[in-house]
């Protein structure tokens, strides 16, 4: 059946790119987009084997983190892109539950972003080149990372099946989506000024995500490399239950989407709440103000604004204390009254 499932996958991939010719021009400029990045990749993990352990656990634990958080998040935004093997179409088949986690695993690997990943993880071992112990367990813990890359970001999709469909989530999502982006400067600025002014910024960092999830398998093949294998039995052990429970909360949630799919799902409401029209005196005004503040807090649209206004002022104090001058926040209140708020 796990076989089956992958063939499943290839097969859809395959016609989906004969049927559609943006779809296989898009695969093509995705691939060599991959192979450009991966190529980046191996070639800074090959001159990375040359410079001290240290330096090589942070940077790997920095950047397997950002991997493992990127497969966490990504499906969040871009939710319904890649639906081959979406949990709703085996509502109707009764497909052991280990044999559908195992097929959904493998075919989250078939791909550009699966494969790329799985190539890098695994060229870690070049870096620990010098440690033959080191870059044994770099493989190994290399393949179980790109396991909790999958896993996870299949249990956020199946987690998220029965809200992708709606307009609200969209709306949400597209929110959430642009805080980070109107925040990149700042958070990149950030984290280039703690490198900078403090030398040992990046080893405080890995030795931080060295015990969570997100860096745990990253850290084993230097703990064995600088001799500390208590560290990297504990480091193994915390990136195997990070798996496992991930595993754990897609199974149950993966049974509940397969038993109540998104589309026999039911809201209920409750009748006589008229909400703010309720509350507020019946009244003109009291309409019009019960009508604006229903759209400002059930409106995403309406109270992105709560977010995004805030963020024009953090976005300015940052430009204004990298110029020495914070001239630009006199803009502050146009810009608020151009988004409505006041």
């Amino acid at each position: 059946m796990v076989a089956e499932l992958v063939r499943l996958k290839l097969t859809l991939l395959r016609n989906s790119l004969r049927r559609s010719t943006g779809q296989l021009i898009g695969l093509i400029l995705g691939g060599l987009y991959g192979l450009g990045i991966l190529g980046f990749l191996v070639v800074g993990l090959v001159l990375l084997g040359s410079a001290d352990p240290e330096i090589i656990r942070s940077v790997l634990v920095i950047g397997g983190s950002a991997a493992v958080l990127g497969w966490v998040v990504i499906p969040v935004a871009a939710a319904g892109i890649d639906m081959t093997l979406d949990p709703d179409r085996f509502v109707t088949y009764a497909v052991p539950m280990r044999q559908l986690l195992a097929g959904l695993t493998l075919g989250g690997l078939i791909g550009v972003p699966g494969a790329v990943t799985l190539v890098a993880a695994l060229a870690q071992a070049i870096s620990w080149i010098r440690y033959p112990a080191a870059a044994i367990a770099a493989l190994g813990c290399g393949l179980l990372a790109v396991v909790l890359c999958v896993v996870a970001s299949r249990l956020v999709t199946t987690a998220i099946s029965s809200l992708a469909g709606t307009r609200k989530f969209r709306d949400v999502s597209g929110v959430v989506t642009i805080i980070p982006l109107v925040l990149l400067g700042p958070i990149i600025g950030g984290i280039t000024a703690g490198f900078r002014g403090s030398p040992g910024f990046a080893a405080v960092l890995a030795d931080i995500l060295a015990w969570t999830p997100l860096g745990a398998l990253w850290a084993v093949p230097a703990d064995v490399a600088l001799g500390h294998p208590v560290q990297a039995l504990l480091h193994f052990l915390i990136g195997v239950a990070s798996i496992g429970v991930c595993a754990w909360l897609w199974s149950v949630t993966l049974a509940r989407a397969l038993v109540t799919p998104a589309y026999n799902a039911v809201t209920k409401k409750g009748a006589g709440n008229l909400g703010w029209f309720g509350r507020l005196p019946g009244t003109p005004a009291g309409a019009v103000a019960a009508r604006a503040l229903t759209y400002w807090m059930r409106d995403p649209r309406y109270s992105a604004s709560l977010l995004t206004v805030p963020l024009i002022a953090v976005v300015l104090y940052f430009a204004g204390s990298r110029a020495e001058s914070f001239t630009a926040f006199n803009f502050v209140g146009p810009m608020v009254t151009s988004r409505g708020v006041v």
